[in-house]
């Protein structure tokens, strides 16, 4: 039987010092989830948090359980281990600052890996039914906005010259299980819609640690950022399937369609970023 020292130890946000959540404020804003919330969204998401402390070894994330909240790291390092062709695999370390077991609240999944304590941590964690009405809503919100807006580029009547630009101007490509489609810290040049086949999202580390982040399947995208800010990518994407159809729009394409055309999609794409 455990000793009461050893359980976790939990405080709400809303009693804590003002400094306290200033420093949560600014971890939440640097991460894609949570920086594009609007002030009085994030609000509510900071009052929700609760503060756990655990004891060195505990166990936060058990692999293949099912998820009811995700965790913000304040202090402290932690394993990520993943049981991979029958043995334990270390695959990331988490530290300070690092956001971990999202996954399971954006796809209702069950915990794709382990996560113990190194040492005492301290963390924040926010639970799924205010992840799902604040963040989660927010996010479909942004992606249906993306989707409305490029249907009305993509599908619109034949005689439309936006959409013959644009189809025009998009290519259809085939790539085999394992190809890498997008390879971390690379400048992207393409943007992809997946027609058919399955993409899987991995990060890497600067420690070589390695994180399997999610998947693509038929009516995703992804590369957007490459067209609109050169930016590099933020993580690898690999063909899983037997072979994956995808249909892309290079950059250089993008910038020679006609004005109206370019302006249509560079809306939508806009827009999925940014609401």
């Amino acid at each position: 039987e455990g000793r009461l020292s050893d359980l976790p130890r939990q405080s709400a946000l809303s009693t804590s010092s003002l400094d306290e959540r200033q420093r949560l404020r600014e971890i939440l804003r640097c991460n894609p989830l949570f920086a594009s919330l609007p002030s009085a969204e994030l609000e509510i998401v900071l009052s929700s948090m609760q503060k756990t402390t655990f004891s060195p070894q505990s166990t936060i994330l058990k692999e293949g359980e099912l998820g009811d909240c995700l965790y913000v790291i304040q202090a402290g390092s932690m394993n990520c281990t993943k049981n991979i062709d029958g043995s334990l695999r270390h695959v990331r370390t988490l530290s300070a600052g690092d956001v971990f077991g999202e996954n399971a609240l954006i796809y209702d999944c069950p915990r794709f890996a382990n996560v113990v304590a190194n040492e005492t941590c301290e963390c924040w964690s926010l639970d799924r039914t205010t992840f799902a009405s604040v963040v989660k809503a927010e996010v479909t919100q942004r992606r249906n906005k993306f989707s409305s807006i490029m249907n009305l580029v993509l599908l619109a009547s034949k005689e439309n010259d936006d959409r013959t630009h644009v189809l025009k101007a998009m290519r259809v490509e085939t790539f085999r299980r394992g190809h890498c489609v997008v390879s971390q810290g690379d400048i992207g040049s393409k943007f992809f819609t997946v027609a058919d086949g399955q993409l899987r999202v991995v990060q890497r580390s600067p420690a070589g640690d390695v994180c399997e982040l999610g998947t693509y399947r038929k009516g995703d995208y992804f590369g957007e950022l490459a067209l609109l800010l050169n930016h590099p990518s933020g993580a690898s994407i690999i063909v899983e399937s037997q072979t994956a159809t995808l249909h892309s729009l290079s950059r250089e394409a993008f910038h020679d369609l006609s004005t109206p055309a370019h302006k249509a999609v560079y809306r939508a794409l806009y827009v999925g970023l940014w609401r």
